[in-house]
């Protein structure tokens, strides 16, 4: 999914992108899969992360959250804020779906086709592409 956003780094920023996967905004790029724009190959929900503590300016993840268990979804935040350097101002972007508006959408639709399997579930194209958490606008704001 390419969307665009105004997003905050700073001109220089050390930024880490998680599960860009073949088409990263930003370098460095984590993902669990072995790819040629894949810098870091790494399953984000195993800790620690092999990135160094306070190493980049920001993080960018968009729709990864949804894919990690939600057991581990703290975890995987307190990896985030490890490798983020605080000594300077540090930002997160985390772009996550709402299931919430996920499912009344699908309702609205009247049918089930692919498209709302995907949506909800994930496109499950590779092992690890499944929807494991949901969120909200209250669980995120929790």
């Amino acid at each position: 999914m390419s969307e665009e956003y105004n997003l905050p780094f700073p001109p220089g920023a050390r930024i880490l992108e998680i599960g860009g996967g073949a088409a990263p905004q930003f370098r460095s790029n984590m993902d669990i899969r072995l790819l040629p724009t894949v810098d870091i190959v790494h399953d984000i929900e195993k800790n620690p992360w092999p990135v160094q503590s306070a190493s980049f300016d920001g993080i960018f993840a968009q729709y990864i959250l949804e894919h990690v268990s939600w057991r581990n979804v703290e975890k995987v935040l307190s990896e985030m804020f490890r490798v983020l350097s605080w000594t300077n101002p540090s930002v997160l972007v985390l772009v996550i779906p709402d299931t919430f508006e996920q499912c009344r959408l699908a309702i609205e639709r009247g049918k089930w086709t692919s498209a709302e399997s995907e949506m909800l579930f994930g496109s499950q194209d590779y092992g690890d592409n499944a929807h494991k958490a949901g969120f909200s606008q209250n669980s995120i704001d929790e």
